[in-house]
């Protein structure tokens, strides 16, 4: 899961913890939790104390001490966390529904442009001696000469 370090994440001198935006709530096992796009692991900067970075990713939250130069580069930053989860994934049936469309590229086009076609109402049969056209939307059949 990704969840988001608060943006109004503060410096500190001190170690303090601060809840994630929309942490996991169905944790059975904590695995691993990194912070997205970065390497580094927590160590701290040897310099002045507005440098200084230390921290640690927990199941819910971000325990910290980092100097005014440091928390820049945490408010609002992604973490990924993985673990296992104490409930199964549930499909809503509400939010859930098959979608069918129809992708295809008109046999004179000259630039491969795609044309899609919800097919929510439509049923789609292909014929042979029919043509697309464009300015009626619709197929027509083609004249054949003998």
């Amino acid at each position: 899961k990704l969840v988001t370090i608060p943006k109004d994440l503060a410096a500190s001198k001190k170690w303090k913890y601060v809840n994630y935006v929309n942490p996991p709530k169905d944790i059975e096992t904590f695995i691993y939790a990194r912070l997205l796009g970065r390497t580094y692991l927590g160590t701290s900067h040897a310099g002045s104390s507005d440098w200084i970075g230390l921290y640690e990713l927990t199941r819910t939250s971000i325990g910290y001490i980092l100097g005014k130069g440091k928390v820049k580069g945490f408010r609002g930053k992604k973490v990924i966390l993985e673990y296992t989860k104490t409930t199964e994934d549930k499909v809503k049936d509400s939010a859930n529904s098959f979608k069918s469309y129809l992708h295809y590229v008109p046999s004179a086009s000259l630039n491969e442009e795609v044309i899609s076609v919800n097919l929510e109402n439509l049923g789609v049969q292909f014929l042979k001696d029919f043509t697309y056209d464009k300015e009626t939307n619709s197929c027509i059949k083609d004249e054949i000469e003998n």
